[in-house]
């Protein structure tokens, strides 16, 4: 059962005496009421995979072309305004959703029932109508290229009235959406499941959704279905004009016409799923306000709306995966991403193996240099133990080593001075130990 539509919780036998039961009976029966069925777990599997390849794929669209000067063209431009529509939509409408379809209720208050649905809306507004302003901008492109010019800053302002436009015809959704409680279940129980996120007049959200679907729906189709088909005709007439010569003028305009090619077959597939998803949306609307409905199964209405929304989010996610096949620019800055991060992933893991092997060699020497003695140790030990250095042994017993290191021989020399004659007191002698340089005789 949508949540949209009002619950009915009846008792086991059938019968009208719902009303005699006690909080605790209800709560029971509530919960096992709304506890998903299995095509509901199916639909919540399908929601997890579109949640993280949405999120991911139009990260890397934005990320490609920000990161990358080659790729900041018109139409890549209008592609990134799209990829930050539906990554919003996917990362706020998508969880809040998925809970609501599921459980059949709305439980995170009015102001997310407002703020949520009106996200959403704006979301899909913005992506009608920036695809109606790529299909606009490669018409002027390729049928009329001496007559259009357009730059960067005209882009990023039909960019804006976009966004703006999509915020003023959202607002209904701020105005008259509100909490509508199952009416079969009494107010005094302490429930809060069961309830809906329905706009306040049904008839008047009956207005706005055809106005919806002719505005924004029928119309940008035909402005897309007649841009691409004269797109489609000047191409095969640029193909038909004649034998290329063998020339560079003649190898880069085919190679333009190779690439507006792929883009135009690339930009037509994304408007025609974009078509198909968003189609079973509309008709649920209108017929859901048109109270029909509630004609149909409950089973088959619950099935028709957890489709018709996952249709929409799942036009958000495959977008980038359409980029990557059709599209040799995006699909090598794709790789190059993905790449870099395996790369990063790997480093970072490396990293760590690393710390831990130095962590652990440091531990294993300072073992080893507690019990292998050092170089001068060994030297000593030798020094001690051979007659011939016996006598520099006795000379340099008395040596001290000062704090950053170095050695005061000034003990050793007064010993040597001792033994030799001085001139004076103030006979300058020779200390090997200083490398020929000058050592003076201490007073």
């Amino acid at each position: 059962m949508s949540s949209d539509n009002l619950s009915q919780v009846y008792p086991d036998n059938g019968t009208s005496y719902q009303y005699d039961w006690n909080p605790e009976q209800w709560h029971a029966e509530i919960r096992k009421y709304i506890f998903p069925d299995v095509y509901e777990w199916v639909f919540v599997a399908l929601y997890v995979v579109v949640f993280t390849v949405g999120l991911g794929g139009n990260f890397i669209v934005c990320y490609a072309v920000w990161k990358n000067k080659h790729l900041r063209t018109v139409t890549n431009y209008f592609l990134v305004n799209l990829a930050c529509a539906d990554f919003i939509v996917i990362l706020i409408c998508l969880p809040f959703t998925l809970v609501q379809d599921i459980s059949q209720s709305w439980l995170f208050g009015l102001v997310m029932c407002k703020l949520v649905i009106y996200i959403q809306q704006v979301s899909v507004l913005v992506s009608v109508l920036t695809l109606t302003a790529i299909s606009i901008e490669r018409y002027m492109a390729i049928c009329h290229p001496l007559s259009f010019r357009v730059s960067k800053y005209k882009t990023i302002l039909v960019i804006g009235m976009v966004w703006l436009l999509s915020l003023l015809v959202a607002i209904p959704d701020l105005v008259f959406l509100t909490l509508l409680p199952d009416n079969l279940i009494p107010p005094d129980i302490g429930n809060i499941w069961l309830t809906a996120c329905i706009p306040s007049d049904i008839e008047k959200e009956l207005v706005y959704q055809m106005f919806l679907t002719v505005a924004y729906y029928i119309l940008p189709l035909f402005i897309m279905g007649f841009a691409y088909t004269r797109i489609a005709m000047c191409l095969w007439q640029s193909t038909q004009a004649g034998p290329a010569t063998n020339n560079i003028a003649s190898d880069s305009n085919a190679a333009t016409l190779r690439n507006r090619k792929r883009t135009a077959k690339m930009l037509i597939l994304v408007v025609v799923l974009f078509s198909v998803c968003y189609l079973p949306v509309y008709l649920l609307n209108i017929f859901r306000y048109a109270q029909v409905m509630h004609k149909l199964p409950e089973m088959t209405t619950s099935v028709l709306a957890l489709t018709s929304r996952f249709l929409c989010y799942f036009n958000s996610a495959v977008n980038p995966v359409i980029y990557n096949f059709m599209s040799e620019k995006f699909k090598k800055e794709f790789r190059v991403v993905c790449w870099c991060c395996v790369k990063l992933n790997y480093t970072r893991t490396q990293r760590g193996m690393n710390a831990s092997r130095t962590q652990n060699h440091s531990s294993e020497d300072n073992k080893q240099a507690r019990k292998v003695p050092t170089v001068r140790q060994t030297q000593l030990l030798e020094e001690k133990h051979h007659p011939l250095l016996e006598s520099d042994v006795h000379r340099n017993k008395k040596s001290n080593l000062y704090k950053d290191g170095s050695l005061d021989f000034s003990e050793s020399r007064t010993e040597m001075t001792r033994l030799k004659p001085s001139n004076h007191g103030s006979r300058v002698c020779k200390d090997t130990y200083y490398n020929g340089s000058p050592a003076h005789h201490p007073t």
